[in-house]
């Protein structure tokens, strides 16, 4: 399965117009809704050049300095930062995976790996792949494609429509940690982060799963609950908490380690009843470290 998600083209935000830009840049109004200590948002970003070692880079800058509070640069090869010359607690700060301001280099819907690189894409999976379900997934807007979904929103916006057929129906999103240009779904160590962080809203409780090669590990990957909740919230989960998700009887002794040594990438999933729905507002998601508070 190509997780570059449908007709996603990895050159699709290369000629993206500089109008585009500007659109992504003031969408972050909605996600950083957290005051500066003036107690005020910075004025629009504005489009500058930028340079990385080893990789063109864009970067959004501005001359004040309260501009998207609480987020720091990224560094690393192939990727896109916003730049900021303070942090403060109200945005993530560090260890960054994605937000629609900070991401890979190729557009808005390719996250960031642990290492600051580019990694693979936001894509959606349903119970129809496998499991004989009709489960469906919405990602908020017509052609089909995350990263213009993304900057029409300023956030990831998708429905997940649980459907007849499977006997435990699903439906999610998630993203490699890996691209596909460097492998695609090979398992990428992160034994030294001690857990995620994820902003968002949601009319469903959902859960968070590390994701690992089901031939060899089986399908009972280690989880936490991402609860139900009506206002934008940020929610801490340490991998110590992470459980499986049932008793894996032919692979019983796999350790949280296990997960974290051999995780191919990250999936946000509905296991609702047939017929139910869940409505995800995703504004951000990071290690640990970079958790902005409420």
């Amino acid at each position: 399965m190509n997780y570059k998600q449908n007709t996603q083209s990895s050159q699709v935000n290369a000629n993206r117009t500089l109008g585009k830009m500007i659109i992504l840049g003031a969408a972050v109004a909605t996600f950083w809704s957290c005051t500066t200590t003036s107690g005020t948002l910075g004025p629009t970003p504005t489009l500058s050049s930028g340079t990385n070692t080893g990789a063109s880079s864009v970067v959004l800058a501005s001359s004040s300095a309260t501009v998207l509070p609480g987020l720091s640069s990224v560094v690393g090869l192939s990727s896109a930062v916003v730049a900021s010359s303070a942090s403060t607690a109200g945005g993530f700060t560090s260890d960054v995976i994605w937000t629609p301001d900070v991401h890979g280099s190729v557009g808005a819907g390719q996250v960031l790996n642990s290492d600051g690189i580019d990694g693979g894409w936001w894509y959606s999976y349903t119970d129809a792949t496998n499991d004989g379900g009709s489960g469906t997934v919405s990602i908020g807007n017509t052609d089909g494609e995350w990263s213009t979904s993304i900057e029409d929103h300023g956030k990831i916006v998708v429905t997940m429509n649980n459907g007849v057929g499977a006997a435990y129906p699903f439906t999610g999103i998630g993203f490699n940690w890996i691209s596909d240009e460097a492998g695609g779904e090979g398992p990428f160590a992160i034994t030294t982060k001690t857990g995620l962080c994820v902003r968002y809203k949601s009319t469903a409780a959902l859960s968070i799963e590390l994701k690992w090669d089901g031939n060899t590990y089986g399908y009972a990957t280690f989880q936490a609950s991402l609860p139900k909740t009506a206002t934008e919230t940020s929610k801490l989960l340490l991998f110590s908490t992470f459980k499986r998700g049932y008793t894996d009887k032919d692979h019983p002794n796999l350790t949280i380690t296990d997960a974290l040594t051999n995780t191919t990438g990250v999936q946000i999933k509905f296991a609702g009843a047939a017929g139910t729905s869940a409505d995800l507002e995703l504004s951000g998601i990071g290690f640990s470290g970079a958790c902005p508070t409420n």
